[in-house]
Formats: structure tokens, C-alpha cells, sequence
């Protein structure tokens, strides 16, 4: 059969139970390599706007019906991963190693509906380490890496240790502690077709993959497939940036994680970092109980609260917006403004007496 398709644009063809050899041909006679196998194949871009043809032989005069399906990459804005060399790894017999490596156009191509199969398909070894990720010609800052698990059916997911690296042109190795996954990674079929999210401080590198083992005792996925892997250089484009300060913030003998002073620090409201000490780039004067599991918006920035309230009457904290004195409830999530003119401000370590200055006041 034949088809009319358009310059960048992606064809998978799927194929019945019955197995059978496809051979697309270009234009201009070459053939259309493929990006994987498995029942659904997915061919590299097509290079010219034309006239594609498609050669199906069936095994054993086996009959069935196979669909065809042409796609068109839109590629999510900010999405640094197409300007790089898409990779599959499989086989490893250490997290780290960088044997079995193949260049494959699917794993970055902007395609999120077509899986790519880690192993070609193949059942991995035991204990094996299969990834999915992206190098680049020079150096890229990165602060968020998504990822799209592929399909299940027994098989098709990580099934242990399943980690982020970055690659400095020579070696691969664990991403910074600071660097968090939400969701969290079930190892089981309801990572079919899932997004996953890493986000950390930002960081230049080579490269960035996930990685994780299959074939392990407990687990039927003996291959992984992976359907898009995209890299950010924002942390997190939904969230908000501390762009400037807000002035001080206090409640009490209680403590606030707020770092004005480093604009790209931020995090998803919501989400709990392992370290919000280190998160937040604070390195003294938090190691008592630095523990941060409430984010709000204060003057139009995000702030990490921590769980230890001390002296926090009430839920409220007061911050400086500009001259003007903030009181904001955190039970109420909302910021009234307490009092004009002031310049600084203190508050009691029970939380029930402040005092501030206005004004030119001595």
C-alpha cells in the first residue's frame, strides 16, 4: 500500500497478534528505518514530503489487520530535549555503566503516545539496568526532567532503584540529593503511560537519563519502555520564582525557609523536599528540626514553612510588603495588610507581642 505523508512527521504501524516483516519505502526508493519493534513499530521521521510505500509479509500465510497512523511532534515550549540526541540503554550491569547504548529518535522526538522499547523487545537479563535520556553536543542547565513510562502488559516498567543521572561528557552518575520525583514511581503496572516529574536546583550538564533495573525477583517487568523523555531549564514552569524580596518574614519562635537572595530557588507548592534546608540554600542556623512539608504564597511569593511552630499564635506570620506591614493567617491563606510605614519589625518568641518602626521614628 501506499501513503502521502509530510515532511516530520511520525508513522507507527500496528500490527496483529499474527507476527509479520514491514519495510517502509522512501520517496526515492531508500527505506524508512525504524525506531523499535514489538507490535507497534514506530519509524524515524519521515525526511520528504511525498509518496511512502509499505511492504507487509505476513509469517506462515498468517492473516490479520495492521493500522497505520502518522503523528505530528509538538514539541512543549521551553523542552530542551529534541536539540539533543535521543538514547536507550540496556543490559547494564551497574547503574552508572554506558555499555548498550543506541541512539533512538523516539525517545525525544515530542511523541508521548508511542512507546519505545528499552531492550528492542527483547527480554533483559536478570538484575539489569535499562535507561532512557538525552546528550547534547555541549552543556545545557537543566532544573526539571520529565518522563513518559510506556505500556504494560507484564512487562514495560522499572521494576527497582530507579534513579535520575547527568552526564558530564565522559561518565554518568546520580543526580544531586536535592533533586525530587513526584509522583513517586510505583514499579507496577499503574506506571502505564504515567508522567514523571524531577525537579532540583538547576544544574549544567552533557546529558540527563533515568534508570532503573528490570528482570528482578518480585517484579514480572523484564524490559522497560519508556514513550518521551523532555528536559526544562526552569525548575518547574507551573510553580512561582522568587524573582525579588518581599522583606522580612517572622512568626514567632517558629522559622520560615525564605532565600530572597537566590532568585532560581523554588518549589512546587505542595510538594516536601528530602533536604528543604539544602532545597532552600540554607547551610547554618536550621539544623535543629529543618524540616519543611507546608509551601504558601506570601506578597505574591512562595515560602516553606516548617512543621515546628513555636510561638506561632494562631497560624499567623507577618512579613514586610514594600512600607506596608503584612499579617497573614496560614489558616485562612490569606494576607491582610496590618499596619503602613513601617521599617522594621520584631516578634516575641511566645508570638504574642510585636513591635515595630515607622516611619523616621529613633
Amino acid at each position: 500500500m501506499s501513503f502521502t505523508g509530510t515532511q516530520s512527521q511520525v508513522l507507527t504501524l500496528t500490527l496483529p497478534a499474527a507476527t509479520a516483516s514491514v519495510v517502509v519505502y522512501n520517496p526515492d526508493g531508500s527505506t524508512l528505518n525504524t525506531t523499535g519493534s514489538g507490535a507497534a513499530i514506530r519509524f524515524n521521521a519521515l525526511p520528504t514530503t511525498g509518496t511512502y510505500q509499505v511492504r507487509v509479509d505476513p509469517d506462515s500465510n498468517a492473516m490479520g489487520v495492521y493500522t497505520l497512523s502518522l503523528s505530528e511532534p509538538v514539541n512543549p515550549a521551553g523542552n530542551l530535549a529534541p536539540s539533543g540526541t535521543g538514547n536507550r540503554w540496556a543490559g547494564m550491569s551497574t547503574s552508572t555503566a554506558n555499555t548498550g547504548r543506541v541512539a533512538s529518535t523516539g525517545i525525544n522526538d515530542t511523541l508521548t503516545n508511542v512507546d519505545v522499547d528499552l531492550n528492542n523487545g527483547a527480554d533483559d537479563a536478570a538484575n539489569k539496568y535499562e535507561a532512557a535520556g538525552v546528550i547534547w553536543s555541549s552543556n545545557q542547565t537543566i532544573g526539571t526532567v520529565k518522563f513518559i513510562n510506556g505500556s504494560h502488559d507484564g512487562h514495560g516498567v522499572f521494576a527497582a532503584n530507579l534513579v535520575l543521572q547527568t552526564y558530564n561528557g565522559s561518565a554518568w552518575s546520580n543526580a544531586p540529593v536535592t533533586w525530587t520525583l513526584s509522583p513517586s514511581y510505583p514499579y507496577s503496572a499503574s506506571a502505564d503511560g504515567q508522567t514523571y516529574v524531577y525537579t532540583g536546583g538547576p544544574i549544567s550538564v552533557r546529558g540527563m537519563r533515568v534508570v532503573g533495573q528490570v528482570n528482578v525477583s518480585g517484579n514480572t517487568s523484564k524490559r522497560a519502555r519508556i514513550r518521551e523523555v523532555q528536559a526544562f531549564a526552569a525548575q518547574n514552569a507551573s510553580a512561582p520564582m522568587l524573582q525579588t524580596a518581599i522583606g522580612m518574614v517572622r512568626h514567632g519562635g517558629g522559622k520560615v525557609l525564605y532565600r530572597p537572595e537566590q532568585p532560581k530557588t523554588q518549589v512546587a507548592q505542595g510538594q516536601s523536599p528530602q533536604n528543604p534546608c539544602q532545597r532552600f540554600g540554607f547551610t547554618t542556623g536550621l539544623s535543629t528540626g529543618c524540616k519543611a512539608t507546608s509551601y504558601y504564597t506570601l506578597g505574591g511569593k512562595p515560602v516553606a514553612m516548617r512543621e515546628q511552630t513555636a510561638g506561632n499564635v494562631a497560624g499567623t506570620v507577618y512579613y514586610l510588603d514594600g512600607g506596608a506591614l503584612q499579617r497573614y493567617r496560614l489558616s485562612e491563606r490569606r494576607a491582610a495588610q496590618f499596619v503602613t510605614g513601617v521599617t522594621t519589625y520584631v516578634v516575641s518568641a511566645d508570638g504574642h507581642k510585636l513591635l515595630y518602626r515607622a516611619g523616621g521614628a529613633g
